[in-house]
């Protein structure tokens, strides 16, 4: 008589060190039994986002007026990545001036997405 028993295994990488392959054994203990070794090997990756513009040059702009630049976001791995744009913390006298659009957004892997990024002075 055989019985068969479903687990969950979950695994949650902390950070950055924990990027890359890894491998876990764990040993479940039988009652009047040998134990029994378990494997468990997981690749972890993370986002990596690349921009289509290094530098961000809205030329000569008006008072009153508008400059706008599109950038592209590119995911480049497996993994789906998350961004937004925040206001620096310090030195950020002329963050009103700006603004993006869209100011937050998931891009899936390998996908890429258009920012919309304008300076009204």
């Amino acid at each position: 008589n055989h019985e068969e028993v479903d687990f969950v295994v979950s695994f949650s990488p902390k950070g950055p060190k924990d990027v890359g392959l890894m491998k876990h054994r764990m040993l479940i203990n039988v009652k009047n039994g040998a134990p029994v070794a378990l494997i468990f090997r997981a690749n972890v990756t993370v986002p990596e986002i690349s921009l289509s513009l290094a530098e961000f040059n809205f030329g000569l702009v008006k008072v009153g007026h508008q400059g706008q630049v599109t950038l592209q976001l590119h995911n480049k791995n497996v993994v789906p990545a998350t961004w937004a744009i925040k206001p620096p913390l310090e030195g950020a006298d002329d963050w009103p001036f700006f603004t993006c659009s869209p100011a937050s957004a998931k891009i899936e892997p390998r996908r890429k997405q258009n920012v919309v990024l304008k300076f009204t002075p």
